[in-house]
């Protein structure tokens, strides 16, 4: 969810993008099209990623993936289709997970296959955010190849142009370094700078070991000198984080630290590994996922704070009623989340509880991440709600 100038701007899985007022009367809506294939689970699947708000020649414009794999930019106030682009049929399994990401005037934005059902070959696309038309993508795995799937956001250092994926598994051809990998790409020439792959002896604790996450930003101070990193939680459950990297980068990229922050699994849903992208707030480092024991309980899902130097514990908290699936936020010393079928507020400095409310509905879910804006928490849940607390 986007709220811009107290309008609330969503996609779901129903297939329709929404703009509404934070007490629900629909403004605009326009129908963005569904993936349905037989035999998947779930076999429908609507609009799955956060849309991007940015005023564009002097209009204001939502850019959103629709359901039906086309890029959407839409008028903000009327919702009317300014351009529309096909980046992957879904009829031959593409789907788009992601959000998009705008940086100088072009849009970054990733597809995958839908589930592996079948799998597909992972790309990056750089389209102009004026015109939708395609000026450049990277191929995550070569022409002929699958996997490698891009069904995390690409993440844009401003300062120097360098955009961050998570990927996909390895699939289908042998020589494929890129996938089930963390990969830095100059946003001007779409070409690889570096990357790191996750190493055999992790990619091995579960059948299906890949990234599925956004990666963050974060600073660190490493041996007296403020260090730019990038970090990215894995379904190998471990948070591993680097240092960001020039455009001359040569050499081996390799992690300054990992952290284990979930038991390692193929299905994040199911609590396995992690999905959720991170959260830093200048200082310290917040991250979730699945299931992990933490003092001896066993944790269906956890919330960590921790060191952006070392990637040591601060303070962690257990969740017994399901994974961190959506990202962690922060705002105003608080860290928001959503678990399960709860929605809970902590101490960014100690990990108290402040605040929880549960949606115990027969389908209740929060797969997403928590908006926080003008004093509002807002946070989309599987069984079809809107919720919204605040003042």
């Amino acid at each position: 969810i986007v709220v811009v100038n107290g309008v609330l701007y969503y996609g779901s899985w129903d297939g329709y993008f929404r703009a509404s007022t934070p007490t629900g009367h629909v403004l605009w809506s326009i129908f963005m099209g569904q993936m349905n294939v037989q035999g998947c689970d779930p076999a429908i699947a609507g609009i799955a990623g956060t849309p991007t708000y940015a005023v564009v020649n002097g209009v204001p414009t939502i850019f959103t993936a629709g359901g039906d794999g086309w890029m959407y930019a839409l008028n903000a106030t009327s919702g009317a289709v300014l351009w529309s682009a096909l980046l992957g049929d879904t009829k031959t399994g593409y789907y788009i997970w992601d959000s998009p990401a705008l940086y100088d005037g072009n849009i970054y934005i990733g597809v995958s296959s839908y589930g592996d059902c079948p799998s597909t070959q992972g790309k990056l696309f750089k389209l102009d955010a004026g015109t939708g038309k395609v000026q450049g993508t990277f191929d995550i795995v070569p022409a002929g190849c699958t996997g490698g799937g891009l069904w995390g956001s690409p993440t844009i250092d401003t300062t120097s142009g360098i955009i961050y994926i998570a990927t996909g598994n390895i699939s289908s051809c042998s020589a494929e370094p890129y996938a089930q990998a963390v990969d830095a790409i100059d946003s001007v020439t779409m070409s690889a700078i570096a990357s790191w792959q996750i190493p055999q002896n992790l990619a091995s604790l579960t059948s299906d070991t890949d990234f599925g996450s956004t990666p963050t930003l974060f600073n660190a101070t490493i041996n007296g000198q403020n260090t730019p990193m990038v970090g990215v939680a894995s379904k190998d459950g471990q948070f591993t984080a680097l240092q960001r990297v020039s455009g001359n980068f040569s050499g081996t990229w390799t992690p300054v630290w990992t952290a284990n922050i979930a038991d390692a699994g193929d299905c994040p849903a199911c609590g396995g590994g992690s999905i959720a992208p991170a959260a830093f707030d200048g200082g310290t480092l917040y991250v979730a996922g699945g299931k992990i024991t933490i003092n001896g309980t066993q944790c269906q899902g956890s919330l960590d704070a921790l060191d952006p130097a070392t990637g040591n514990f601060h303070w962690r908290q257990c969740y017994t009623d399901g994974p961190v699936l959506g990202a962690v936020a922060v705002a105003n010393g608080v860290i928001f989340v959503g678990h399960g079928q709860t929605i809970s507020l902590h101490d960014a400095r100690t990990g108290e509880l402040l605040f929880h409310i549960m949606d115990t509905g027969e389908h209740s879910a929060f797969s997403a991440g928590v908006t926080v804006a003008n004093g509002y928490i807002y946070i989309g849940n599987m069984d079809g709600t809107l919720t919204i607390l605040g003042k």
